[in-house]
């Protein structure tokens, strides 16, 4: 009859310890949603903030508050092919006998064999 007793009260403690687990990892799981929750109304104002600022009316009123003012004949720069010509390409890299040297490669350092 005692062995009985030990084992269900040792039993209700390790239900009560995975209890406290699964709380403990509960409360840090719902951390996790409410930062992902914040993290994405944060994006969607944010995208939208993009898209007010990207309008072309908001572009024009932001240039005119900095100063700037519309050209009367504006001019239209067409992209050409760059005058310089493509890059050189880069000289192989020079390898020297030392670093190509493998016989040694098997040995351990200090191992005189």
């Amino acid at each position: 009859m005692g062995l009985i007793v030990v084992t269900v009260v040792g039993a209700l403690f390790a239900l009560a310890a995975l209890n406290a687990v699964l709380v403990a990892g509960q409360a840090d799981l719902d951390a996790v949603n409410r930062q992902i929750d914040y993290t994405e109304r944060q994006q969607t104002r944010l995208q939208v903030q993009v898209a007010e600022l990207a309008a072309p009316e908001q572009i024009i009123a932001r240039a005119e508050a900095m100063g700037m003012t519309r050209s009367a004949q504006p001019v239209h720069i067409a992209a050409v092919e760059d005058p310089l010509g493509p890059p050189p390409e880069a000289p192989p890299a020079e390898v020297s006998a030392e670093s190509t040297d493998t016989s040694d490669a098997d040995e351990a350092p200090g191992d005189g064999s």
